[in-house]
């Protein structure tokens, strides 16, 4: 068997629990601890550590803590996940519930204006989810404002019956 100073830290996986006892005796000589983990994951992640900071030293004290907090993290949320609990653990607050949306009811004959690039476009409203632009009957404003942008819109916005976010109208 390697030495801890021979071995990569990445061979460590393939070795077994004995080798990773003795190079834990090697690396750890009355470092941390007197008894390895018990576990082999962390057997194996606390030998990477030590051994990576012997061969390149250690990181700053603001980077061990952010490292050290990163992890308690982790496992908080790793623990509160094998106790069913999604969020984390965090008690999640009761939404409210959402506002339904008002659609803007629009009364036939109503003309609804916009000017794109220069150019006028109207469009009257003929009934429920029916509108007439160009001659043409549409089942959508957005239907429209895609044949006026040649993109995908929201109708109800590119007509400015809606806004974006809060305060829009509606």
């Amino acid at each position: 068997m390697k030495s801890a100073k021979e071995i990569d830290p990445a061979e460590l996986n393939q070795c077994s629990m004995e080798e990773l006892h003795e190079l834990w005796r090697q690396t750890m000589r009355g470092k941390r601890r007197d008894a390895p983990p018990t576990l082999r994951r962390n057997l194996v992640r606390e030998l990477a550590w030590e051994m990576h900071e012997q061969r390149y030293g250690q990181f700053d004290p603001e980077t061990k803590r952010l490292l050290r907090a990163a992890m308690r993290a982790a496992e908080r949320e790793i623990q509160a996940l094998r106790e069913g609990h999604p969020s984390g653990g965090r008690p999640q607050r009761p939404r409210p519930p959402a506002a339904p949306r008002r659609r803007t009811k629009l009364s036939p004959g109503t003309k609804l204006i916009r000017t794109w690039h220069g150019k006028e476009h109207e469009v009257v409203v003929e009934g429920e989810a029916r509108f007439q632009y160009q001659g043409d009957t549409y089942g959508s404003l957005s239907e429209i404002a895609r044949l006026i942008t040649g993109t995908r819109w929201s109708g109800p916005r590119f007509f400015g019956l809606a806004g974006r976010g809060r305060g829009a109208k509606t």
